[in-house]
């Protein structure tokens, strides 16, 4: 029985993809692109659904390019924004915001014709390319998916604070530790940097 809790989640496209890509007949090549081509939406989703505030239009998840715009808009920086928080007792913990890559974007945004009927006889160099294309998105789309930040941290423009809450994923085995650390009146530092691609 397939339990639908969770299949329409980013990381679960990420690895559907990787065990498409694991496999030795052509055929999964297509199935791969579009699991990566569905992360690539649902990761875009999820990043406006946690920037809703900032974004002028909510596109559809299936528009690629529209989706990018508005990311774009909101954050243009084609970098990885890191946040370490330093505590008192000298904890620290790491959030970061990793950006839908250009590369990435459009490296999806090809795969969308490999989900369409195709030519009964494929060359030996067609499917060669093929993997080498799903290879370096699925590479990517790893690293994107490597970031537990889902919006980065904005200053308010007239006040120069940080604007917004932090929502970010963390794991429940770092997450009572982080918690603990949090408690009111907790100080700690945050210092920002930003990492490239």
């Amino acid at each position: 029985m397939i339990q639908s809790q969770h299949l329409c989640h980013p990381e679960n496209y990420l690895e559907r993809a990787k065990h498409c890509l694991g496999q030795s007949e052509p055929e999964f090549l297509y199935y791969a692109a579009l699991e990566l081509r569905c992360f690539v939406e649902a990761r875009q989703h999820q990043y406006l659904t946690a920037q809703r505030k900032y974004a002028k239009s909510m596109p559809r998840s299936w528009r690629i390019g529209q989706q990018g715009k508005e990311l774009k808009r909101i954050y243009d920086r084609q970098k990885i924004q890191r946040l370490r928080m330093i505590f008192q007792d000298n904890f620290e913990f790491e959030v970061r915001y990793v950006p839908v890559s250009e590369i990435l974007r459009n490296n999806s945004e090809k795969l969308g014709k490999l989900l369409h009927a195709q030519e009964d006889v494929q060359e030996q160099s067609h499917l060669e390319e093929m993997q080498a294309l799903l290879s370096t998105t699925w590479e990517k789309a790893n690293h994107c998916q490597s970031g537990n930040l889902l919006a980065p941290s904005l200053l308010d423009k007239s006040s120069g604070q940080p604007a917004g809450n932090l929502e970010a994923i963390i794991p429940n085995d770092e997450s009572a530790e982080l918690i603990r650390h949090m408690q009111e009146g907790a100080k700690m530092i945050v210092k920002v940097d930003y990492l490239e691609i």
